[in-house]
């Protein structure tokens, strides 16, 4: 039984290690370095051989036909040479063959004059003279070509033949040229071996070149990897060094802003629950005093009962409203919260949500002015609209100045609808105006609980137009310290139709 376990675990034990193995390979053949180095190895390695290929490709080419071209020429100059005589013993006895043996030594070539019956008469190599010549490009010239060239890579060989003729026109035989090119390739293939040194020398030096920045790249990402590592680990304070590339730059300074807004959120987020409990507590402390109060006497006159329950509906109500708005930011922070699309009257909603507003206007004397340009119908979510409309007037009014002023305009073009809140309240401060679309962010918090505030309405408001893919944007300035000239708009930008792609497994559009 003990061999067994150890068995079983010995071959666990090697599994491990191999599993562990292949995932170091795959990480390695992942690794960004090592893309950075064969990619720069294969667009040096790729061109240069190819442009190798190419230029011994081309340069053979080119001498092979420098050198068939001279001779071409060198046989057209024999044979109008040939033409001032009236047969090839004539030119023999002029000396001419012996010119052409100089001629042949000079150049290294091979000059034989063959007769119509296929006799060589010279040859300056003094081989086959007197035989009988069987060549291809001597019977194309008997058979009627004037010249013929031709250049034989087997036998390094290049050949030219020309037809001869006397000074009538007779035929008198052929001129063959021959030239043995092997000395050329020879010093070709030097040439082509200085090309593979070269080649080598730069695809090592390019080498080297990947290698140090591989290991360049590599040393920076390990030490991103490591600042990163050491967030992740809880140093929540540490931020990334905005330097290098510029890429690496807006890459650290994107994920700086993130660490903190991420920061700020949380610091939000602890005063939200801190003020939250507050707010819960109070009206439930309050409640518990004016119920104790009343348990208390039981002789309390009716009056002061009733008062005293009016104020406990009050804070009930309260209550209710602080509930209420957690409940609607869980629902819009939820995946699968959907729109319930229509096509809706927008200046009709307008109008609905201003006439139930105006008695909250009337208390502080607060003049309510609607100012429709043209007439609005948009596919949108009626109550999640009427709630965006809802709390960006109510914000309007609350925080404005007694006999002061909301003004609310409606106006569209072909593709988008605009909604204008401006009042003349006590403003925004600039510091502040980054912030008000946070959750949880109130700019004067005092000021928000005597009103009710929880700093999730603005919060709720651009999550609903982000919703409809719409657009939100504030523009204020708070008021002096003799309380005057304050003022904020806020303008809401929002599509008139929505796409099939958005509403595509996620809103439900009522015909």
């Amino acid at each position: 039984m003990s061999d067994r376990l150890k068995k079983s675990s010995k071959e666990t034990g090697s599994g491990i290690k191999r599993k562990n193995i292949s995932s170091a390979v795959g990480r390695f053949f992942r690794s960004f370095s090592l893309s950075i180095f064969i990619y720069l190895m294969v667009f040096t390695i790729v061109p240069v051989t190819i442009l190798n290929i190419l230029d011994n490709y081309y340069f053979g080419n080119i001498i092979s036909e420098t050198e068939l071209g001279a001779m071409q020429t060198q046989a057209a100059v024999i044979a109008d040479e040939m033409k001032t005589y009236d047969s090839i013993d004539s030119a023999r006895s002029a000396g001419q063959f012996s010119n052409y043996s100089q001629l042949a030594s000079i150049n290294e070539m091979r000059i034989r004059i063959v007769d119509n019956n296929f006799k060589i008469l010279l040859d300056t190599y003094e081989f086959d003279s007197g035989k009988t010549i069987i060549n291809e490009n001597v019977v194309k010239i008997m058979q009627g070509q004037t010249h013929v060239s031709d250049y034989v890579r087997k036998n390094t060989l290049i050949e030219s033949a020309v037809l001869l003729q006397n000074n009538t026109g007779d035929n008198m035989g052929v001129l063959l040229l021959s030239r043995n090119v092997s000395r050329l390739n020879r010093s070709l293939q030097d040439i082509h071996n200085y090309s593979n040194l070269i080649t080598v020398a730069i695809v090592l030096t390019m080498a080297v070149f990947a290698g140090f920045l591989a290991k360049k790249f590599k040393n920076r990402h390990n030490n991103i990897n490591t600042s990163i590592a050491e967030i992740a680990g809880g140093k929540i304070d540490k931020r990334l060094r905005e330097d290098g590339y510029t890429e690496y730059r807006d890459l650290f300074s994107h994920f700086n802003e993130i660490l903190d807004n991420a920061r700020e959120l949380d610091a939000s987020k602890e005063e939200f629950v801190s003020n939250v409990s507050h707010e819960l507590k109070t009206p439930m402390t309050s409640m518990k005093l004016l119920a104790d109060s009343l348990l208390a006497d039981p002789n309390t006159p009716v009056e002061v009962y009733r008062e005293f329950m009016q104020d406990i509906a009050s804070e009930i109500d309260r209550e209710n409203g602080i509930i209420e708005d957690l409940l609607s930011l869980v629902r819009m922070d939820k995946s699968v919260s959907k729109l319930n699309i229509s096509d809706v009257n927008i200046n009709a909603l307008v109008e609905n949500v201003l006439k139930k507003l105006t008695p909250i206007a009337n208390r502080k004397n607060i003049e309510l002015v609607f100012e429709s340009i043209r007439p609005v119908e948009a596919q949108v979510d009626d109550i999640k609209i009427t709630q965006v409309v809802t709390n960006l007037v109510e914000n309007a009014i609350k925080y404005n100045k007694d006999e002061g002023y909301v003004h609310v305009s409606l106006n569209a073009d072909y593709e988008f609808f605009y909604l204008r809140i401006e009042d003349n309240g006590i403003g925004i401060p600039p510091d502040d105006q980054k912030n008000v679309f946070q959750r949880f962010y109130r700019v004067d918090k005092a000021r928000s609980r005597e009103s009710g505030g929880t700093g999730l309405g603005l919060s709720i408001v651009k999550s609903i137009i982000l919703m409809h893919n719409g657009q939100i944007k504030l523009y204020s300035e708070p008021e002096n310290d003799k309380g005057e000239g304050g003022m904020t708009v806020f303008t809401v930008k929002m599509p008139l139709k929505r796409s099939l792609s958005s509403q595509k497994g996620m809103d439900h559009v009522k015909k």
